[in-house]
């Protein structure tokens, strides 16, 4: 499937198995991909809550859920478990007890000056310890939930979920009132409808996924990236609800502070000689470029009050984030590509930070995606739904027509 995107540098760029992911499709805005999103993690919420609603209920009287935490974003840690066991399950064949540590510690390293050698030296480690063929008739046990949780943490690329997934641990030693067998392949079977559901409604966003994995598997072998640019398709899908259960139950209090900012990654710059002034870790627009993605959404969203910054990377996005962390009176949205957003989500939670979120409508930075960079973008008026009382933007019944 071929996909033409915006002109980049004069030139359109057009490519068979790029962009992996794109909201837009044949249509001129994302809108309909999030009506569907809505309809569909309603759905999620609905089946999974009626299947494990007990079993949620008895962590959460048991302690190892606070009242911070909703229902819902137990039930996607559920469903994080089963979709990475089935996507990862027996792709470790070393000791994780004793490879895990080194590789938390040179992901620690990629903070200081040896950053480009310390990723090559991940990169290549990563492939010849983590990156080996899963076991597909591999049993889901407790043991092997403790393995899973040691490979994604090695691979640097699952922080966050790794940190809510680990309350589960002693919960499934100690405190479930079932087998916890049973429990775990429960998982591992609402991931497994997750998935062939997920396709049908949210498909035809992901359909370049398996293509654009098949023609550049080798190229990301060796890479520190590879396990972040590698992901399958009910990975993408499973952020893409997560990131909607995340948004729903954070919404109160994000709509209580009274200042919003929204955060844009410097992947939606056009400009190469881009103008944008430094402030501290964030970078504010200067609208040298009309045309600019950035300049365009900045300016659309200060028409609603909304301040706009730009954050570089991640690294600078974790340090932007400190100075806001456990307050009530700013609300920031954060903004990202499908992968990208979930974890990014979890960070702002984590420290107490009223937050909302919104997706990149398709990936392009030259870090990860395409060597040449292709401006991204967002859905505005999504954003400034987000800000609005009811959280919907007006849907024109055309959108509603194709939606169903």
């Amino acid at each position: 499937m071929k996909t033409t995107l915006p002109p980049v540098a004069g030139k359109t760029i057009e490519l068979s198995f790029f962009p992996p992911y794109n909201l837009t499709q044949n249509d001129t805005t994302s809108d309909r991909f999030y009506f569907l999103l809505e309809e569909f993690t309603k759905k999620v919420v609905d089946t999974g809550l009626k299947h494990f609603g007990s079993d949620i209920a008895n962590f959460r009287e048991t302690g190892y859920a606070t009242n911070k935490v909703s229902d819902e974003e137990l039930l996607l840690e559920l469903l994080m478990t089963g979709v990475f066991w089935n996507t990862y399950k027996g792709r470790w064949q070393w000791n994780l007890r004793l490879i895990t540590p080194m590789f938390k510690m040179l992901y620690r390293l990629r903070s200081t000056i040896l950053k480009s050698r310390v990723d090559k030296l991940r990169g290549k480690l990563g492939n010849r310890l983590l990156n080996k063929p899963g076991k597909e008739t591999l049993n889901f046990s407790i043991d092997q939930f403790d393995n899973l949780l040691y490979w994604l943490s090695a691979t640097g690329d699952f922080k966050m979920e790794v940190k809510a997934l680990s309350r589960w641990q002693d919960y499934f030693y100690f405190e479930l009132q079932r087998n916890s067998l049973d429990l775990l392949e429960e998982v591992s079977a609402f991931a497994s409808w997750f998935e062939d559901q997920s396709k049908i409604q949210l498909g035809s966003y992901t359909g370049n996924v398996s293509s654009f994995l098949q023609h550049n598997k080798k190229m990301y072998a060796g890479r520190e990236d590879q396990f972040f640019c590698t992901r399958t398709q009910v990975e993408y899908h499973m952020n893409m609800v997560g990131a909607q259960i995340m948004n729903n139950s954070l919404r109160k209090d994000f709509l209580r502070t009274e200042k919003k900012i929204l955060l844009l990654p410097t992947c939606m710059i056009k400009n190469k000689d881009c103008k944008a002034k430094v402030t501290d870790n964030a970078l504010i627009c200067q609208h040298c470029t009309s045309d600019c993605n950035v300049s365009k959404t900045a300016r659309e969203m200060k028409i609603s009050g909304i301040e706009t910054v730009l954050i570089r990377h991640s690294s600078d996005f974790s340090r932007w984030l400190k100075p806001w962390a456990n307050q009530n009176s700013t609300g920031l949205i954060g903004t990202a590509c499908v992968l990208n957003l979930l974890g990014g989500g979890y960070e702002m939670k984590n420290l107490n930070i009223p937050s909302q979120c919104v997706f990149l409508d398709y990936c392009g930075c030259n870090k990860h995606w395409n060597k040449t960079g292709i401006a991204t973008r967002i859905n505005t008026e999504q954003a400034k739904a987000l800000v609005s009382l009811d959280g919907k933007k007006e849907r024109t019944p055309e959108i509603k027509r194709k939606a169903v």
